[in-house]
């Protein structure tokens, strides 16, 4: 009998990387990514705060703009929507802005991303170090897919987790499962737990809402730390029903919000405002710059 429970215990392990295996690779190939199962499984996830930082450091960031400028700095973040993802860079938002001032621009826009990777890179001291000059507005571009980002990472593609949860009313760094985070099908699975419920559970829903608006809150009051005179904008560019649940409280605290479908009358979601991936093409940029930057130039 013990033998019988050994030898089942053991096929269904087998079974289960067997499966996590085709997702792995049905999942890695649709992208074009080509990664080791592996290495997948034994990544180091936040392992320690230097790694943290170390990880940060070598993200992948645009160059910055107009440097040999004196005057204060605008700052763009959020994740590959503002990096620029499938565009060469002056097709991407802050090279277009840095075409219509002399302000110097900086792109911290990080692929696979979110709202906790900006205030990961405020605590750890990265933000000072990619940004010279002081910063008159920083703009996080946040659509409303960057919810799931906050409590789970961006299944395969991120390099290292930056995830935090609510403790006595604040945000605190969250160390993730070994498990979770290195097996695809498990993510997956995740992924799709999350978007069930927050769509059908309100007090998922509730928490979700709370969650977006301490890590909005955090993120103004540290900026505001380090930068006193400093404006914080939110740029609602995907429609986000949790998003707009806050938006009051939000503003309450002096943060900008812009809306694309409501203060520029454009819908970012169209087809042909979007490349085969998904991403934003060089078209709707070049229609939202404009109407951006006659907002940007009031805080300069």
């Amino acid at each position: 009998m013990k033998k019988i429970l050994i030898f089942n215990l053991i096929l269904l392990i087998l079974v289960f990387f067997l499966l996590d295996y085709v997702c792995f690779k049905k999942y890695f190939t649709s992208f074009n990514i080509d990664t080791k199962y592996k290495d997948q499984l034994l990544k180091k996830i936040a392992v320690s705060d230097d790694f943290d930082k170390e990880t940060l450091e070598h993200w992948n960031y645009r160059n910055p703009l107009n440097i040999d400028s004196n005057k204060k700095s605008i700052v763009f973040t959020g994740c590959s929507f503002t990096y620029g993802t499938g565009l060469k860079e002056e097709e991407t938002l802050p090279y277009l802005i840095s075409q219509m001032t002399d302000n110097p621009i900086y792109n911290l826009g990080l692929e696979s991303a979110a709202m906790n990777h900006t205030l990961s890179l405020l605590q750890l001291g990265i933000f000072e170090e990619k940004v010279k000059k002081e910063p008159a507005l920083v703009i996080f571009i946040y659509a409303d897919f960057h919810l799931c980002r906050l409590v789970m990472p961006n299944v395969i593609f991120e390099l290292n987790e930056y995830l935090y949860k609510i403790k006595n009313e604040e945000l605190v760094r969250k160390r993730p499962p070994f498990v979770v985070s290195r097996f695809t099908s498990l993510s997956l699975i995740r992924e799709n737990l999350f978007y069930y419920l927050s769509e059908h559970n309100e007090t998922y829903k509730n928490y979700l809402r709370k969650l977006l608006k301490l890590h909005i809150l955090t993120m103004n009051k540290l900026l505001h730390e380090k930068y006193p005179d400093s404006k914080f904008m939110i740029f609602v560019y995907f429609k986000s029903p949790v998003f707009e649940d806050i938006a009051n409280d939000i503003e309450k605290e002096g943060i900008i919000i812009v809306r694309a479908n409501e203060d520029f009358q454009v819908d970012p979601i169209q087809t042909k405002y979007l490349l085969e991936d998904g991403h934003p093409n060089a078209e709707i940029w070049q229609i939202i710059a404009p109407k951006l930057f006659d907002i940007i130039k009031k805080y300069l």
